[in-house]
């Protein structure tokens, strides 16, 4: 696992989520916290933010439902 993290929680969300097929008609509430691990040495050394936007191919992200 790569030193840098971002981390969002708390996101909220209306869907349509479940497998019943009264689940699938009603939009449920769905929190989200999303951690993505990264490394951001090369965004850090080089000083140019839009290369990050670019590293985005190594990263991980964790669910937690």
């Amino acid at each position: 696992m790569n030193s840098d993290s971002i981390t969002l929680r708390g996101m909220r969300f209306h869907t349509l989520v479940g497998l019943l097929p009264h689940e699938e008609k009603f939009p449920q509430p769905l929190e989200l916290d999303v951690t993505v691990y990264l490394s951001l040495r090369q965004v850090g050394e080089a000083d140019d933010a839009p290369l990050g936007a670019r590293d985005g191919g190594h990263a991980r992200a964790e669910r937690r439902l």
